[in-house]
């Protein structure tokens, strides 16, 4: 086994348990701010795709860009980081119910004196903001790709 490898290989569960595990989380957020985490399916789609074990870090920042972070990791015998990306997919608005107001009559009672009555009521709507936020992370390895990891986060805003 070459160093090269064992390096790789030493890497691999020191990332999984650096970023918490090997599957693909998805944190929502209430409308009171409050997260909820599900577990989501990985963007099929997304540039981190095309990524291949052992690519150089100049090839991957063609592909992927310039990372917005860089977190360097103590690793035995090499130099491991981990680039973070984030990029907002699925963004919607949504018109919800927000409110609603009691629509009222005055009525003159049996008693000959007036009374409110509730008819019914009038809705009101306001526009929900909604985007996912992915936050892919790259670990790379002396300076090249090795594996990666997308969570995501629902990101909702009444206007």
């Amino acid at each position: 086994m070459t160093m090269k490898t064992r390096n790789l290989l030493l890497s691999v569960p020191l990332f999984i348990l650096l970023i918490g595990g090997a599957s693909v989380a998805s944190a929502s957020t209430s409308a009171k701010g409050e997260p909820k985490t599900r577990l989501a399916a990985a963007s099929p789609d997304g540039p981190e795709s095309t990524l291949r074990e052992a690519m150089p870090a100049d090839v991957v920042r063609k592909i992927m860009g310039e990372p917005l972070e860089i977190k360097p990791m103590k690793a035995p015998d090499g130099k491991a980081e981990i680039w973070v990306f984030r990029r907002q997919v699925n963004i919607r608005v949504e018109r919800v119910p927000i409110g609603s107001i009691p629509i009222t009559v005055s009525t003159i009672g049996a008693d000959g004196k007036p009374h409110e009555q509730t008819v019914g009521e009038n809705i009101q709507y306001g526009d929900m903001h909604r985007a996912t936020e992915e936050t892919v992370q790259l670990l790379m390895f002396n300076d090249h790709y090795l594996t990666h990891k997308i969570t995501r986060q629902e990101i909702r805003h009444l206007n």
